[in-house]
């Protein structure tokens, strides 16, 4: 198995590269380094070389410039690992912890095309919080030919085992200012 965090870039609603945004004291993309080498899972950081990440401190996966959607981050991904399972995490899932990453890896099942958690409220499978079988990869790799920017499409086509998050918090990522101040509000107020 190997984790592909997407650096997807700056966001355009807040203004700053997703990775830089702190998570526990450190960026965000750090805490997931930290967290991937303490759960000794090789990982790599799906980016564009225009994201200024350093190469001598993280294990990049340089995607074309063009890129701009998470489908070609994971397709890149198959191209690289194509026999291997990928963890797919998005670098701005700062509601994320370390126990929603355990669960993904221990219900890992290769009878399943993914495994993923499910939004139930809103019945969507959320595609940047998955872990990924081989099986499903031509489908990937199609629905990015295809034209179409999203692997959602394809998990709800799949028979990928849902897991229920306690919390759709978890699959919550940062997209404007005002969703980092609540986030950041809401850490000080655990400390």
């Amino acid at each position: 198995m190997k984790a592909i965090l997407l650096c997807g870039g700056k966001g355009s609603r807040i203004g700053i590269y997703k990775h830089l945004l702190i998570k526990e004291g450190m960026t965000a993309v750090s805490w997931w380094q930290k967290l991937f080498q303490s759960l000794q899972i090789d990982f790599r950081i799906a980016c564009k070389a225009s994201h200024g990440l350093d190469q001598n401190r993280f294990p990049l996966l340089l995607e074309e410039e063009s890129a701009h959607a998470p489908l070609h981050g994971i397709v890149n991904a198959i191209s690289n690992f194509p026999n291997e399972a990928l963890l797919v995490v998005a670098v701005d899932l700062l509601y994320c912890s370390p126990k929603d990453i355990v669960i993904l890896i221990q219900e890992n099942n290769p009878d399943f095309p993914a495994i993923c958690y499910e939004d139930t409220q809103a019945s969507l499978r959320f595609p940047l919080l998955t872990l990924y079988q081989p099986q499903i990869f031509h489908e990937l790799r199609h629905e990015l030919i295809a034209g179409n920017q999203s692997a959602r499409n394809v998990l709800s086509r799949s028979n990928a085992k849902c897991i229920d998050t306690a919390s759709s918090k978890i699959l919550q990522g940062i997209n404007t200012i005002s969703e980092y101040q609540s986030y950041v509000f809401q850490e000080k107020s655990r400390w």
